[in-house]
């Protein structure tokens, strides 16, 4: 695991993933990138963020297997599509802004078939897609200022956890949210926060 700044918040991006394997018989392995690096088709072509990572073509070892199944963490259940580190993490950024936007369309559409929405802290908890858009909208609908800052986002194989300071009716309160990802989709949000003990805002 590493640790890259990106927009005034950290980012943590793991670097122990195995290589992986296409239906062609060609590995991968990530390449880590130096700030300012962008990659295209294999080749750098320009700058980009430095917690960004590039997939470097490798020769296809004969001993070399398929990697098992990943199983998403919570479920038992094996995801058919992997995201890595890095899309793990262009995910939740977008899912962040939905809903710093109040975008119920846009966070839904990020949102496993099966979605679980689980606010231990609040303990509310919401099940099934158009259960947790429901859930969602309300929790708008009583906090229309509902804002978020990200304070740091840690990401690896199909899997989240982000620690963010949420502010409403003057009030902020830190939390974390532990995202398990299936088929490149949001499995689960598990919140907990310190909600019930809110600080006067800061900003």
């Amino acid at each position: 695991m590493r640790t890259a700044s990106r927009g005034g918040w950290a980012m943590h991006v793991s670097s122990a993933a195995a290589p992986t394997e296409d239906t062609t018989g060609t590995r991968y392995r990530h390449v880590a990138l130096t700030a300012g690096a962008r990659v295209r088709h294999g080749r750098f072509v320009g700058p980009a963020a430095p917690w960004a990572k590039a997939r470097q073509r490798i020769p296809a070892s004969p001993w070399h297997s398929r990697q098992p199944p990943v199983l998403v963490p919570g479920t038992g259940r094996a995801s058919v599509r992997h995201l890595s580190p890095v899309d793990v993490g262009d995910l939740i950024e977008r899912y962040n802004a939905a809903w710093n936007a109040h975008d119920v369309d846009a966070i839904a559409s990020m949102h496993h078939p099966d979605v679980v929405f689980h606010n231990h802290t609040a303990d509310e908890r919401a099940e099934g897609a158009a259960a947790v858009r429901d859930h969602i909208a309300r929790i708008f609908e009583n906090n229309p200022d509902l804002q978020f800052t990200t304070r740091a986002l840690r990401v690896g194989d199909d899997f989240a956890v982000c620690e963010w300071t949420a502010r409403a009716h003057g009030k902020e309160w830190d939390g974390v949210d532990v995202f398990p990802i299936e088929d490149g989709r949001i499995r689960r949000k598990d919140v907990y926060s310190a909600s019930h003990r809110p600080r006067a805002a800061t900003g």
